[in-house]
Parts: C-alpha cells; structure tokens; sequence
C-alpha cells in the first residue's frame, strides 16, 4: 500500500522574516518534516525522523499571502 500526504498552508505575516514579505526556507523545511510525519503516523502509526535530505532547491520567492502544498509519498523504508 502506498502512502501519500498533502499538506497545504497559507504562509501568513508571521511566516515573513525579511524584506519584501519573504518567507525563510527554514520555514518551508518545516512543512517537509510534518508531511513526513503525517505518512509515517498513517503507515505504522507513530512518529519518525528524517535521516537526511537528497537535495533541495528554493526555485521561486515564497511571500506573506502565498499558499504552499507540500506534498509527500513513501518510496522505501530502511531499517535504522
């Protein structure tokens, strides 16, 4: 069975930490780690943690007002 997990939140004024209403990318990681959690809840029913992250790339300026989805799938599992 395969998992999935959407998540999708409106960045607010709070979120914004520099000029021009932008929105930091530690705060955009965040929502990486709930989603992760979400899809580990629902397949074994507890919490988990990343062990690393392969690659991310910030593309485009997330602002106050903007909505993001972050969306999520279990591909494999190790056993550590």
């Amino acid at each position: 069975m395969e998992h999935r997990s959407v998540i999708r939140v409106r960045m607010s004024a709070h979120d914004a930490h520099y000029g021009g209403d932008l929105v930091d990318g530690a705060r955009l990681l965040q929502l990486f780690g709930d989603v992760a959690t979400e899809l580990l809840i629902r397949s074994d029913g507890d919490e988990g943690l990343f062990v690393a992250y392969d690659e991310v790339q910030f593309l485009a300026p997330v602002r106050a007002g903007d909505y993001i989805e972050a969306h999520g799938r279990i591909v494999s599992m190790g056993k550590t």
